[in-house]
């Protein structure tokens, strides 16, 4: 079908999913994404980093990115951003457009993913160099349970994330868990 399938470890799908469902704003990341023996990637690691977050908006804090990646072995790997639409459509805004772009000036590709509470996820594979293209991409999950996950999200969010209103949804998750 053309697009490109990304096998994706349980835990880092499923604080992709999860993490949206803890806050009542957007909210973003990175994964970690390695490059295989056959030519291909595989979604490894989820993180969430301190951030300031509004309904319409994630900046990551430079700081904390910069620290972030000074303690990685190989930078290289963390070439995935993925970010949240709270309760809207998940797609690539001109704002998401603009980050893949200013992004794609530090790296010769991209894995970009946009989620919502909702659990939709749209995903592109982005090629900067040696030319550029854009491919739609699925993420393959192994999904089980991820109850136990739960509490420990919602600690590392409180710890990090603050919105315009400084309150975090505690009580979304279980209003709204199907």
């Amino acid at each position: 079908n053309g697009r490109l399938l990304i096998p994706t470890n349980e835990i880092a799908w499923q604080k992709l999913m999860l993490y949206p469902r803890c806050v009542n704003t957007e909210i973003g990341g990175l994964c970690k994404l390695r490059e295989t023996r056959n030519g291909g990637f595989r979604l490894e690691e989820t993180v969430l980093l301190k951030q300031r977050a509004t309904g319409a908006s994630v900046h990551l804090d430079m700081a904390a990115l910069s620290e972030f990646v000074g303690k990685l072995d190989d930078p290289s790997q963390w070439r995935c951003w993925w970010h949240s639409h709270a309760d809207m459509p998940t797609f690539f805004s001109g704002t998401d457009e603009a980050t893949i772009e200013r992004l794609g000036t530090m790296m010769p590709y991209l894995l970009s993913i946009c989620v919502n509470r909702a659990r939709s996820i749209r995903v592109r594979f982005d090629v900067f160099s040696p030319f550029r293209m854009t491919i739609g991409a699925t993420l393959k999950p192994e999904p089980h349970d991820y109850g136990w996950l739960k509490a420990e999200l919602m600690a590392e969010v409180e710890k990090l994330v603050t919105d315009d209103r400084g309150v975090l949804s505690k009580d979304w998750w279980d209003k709204h868990e199907s």
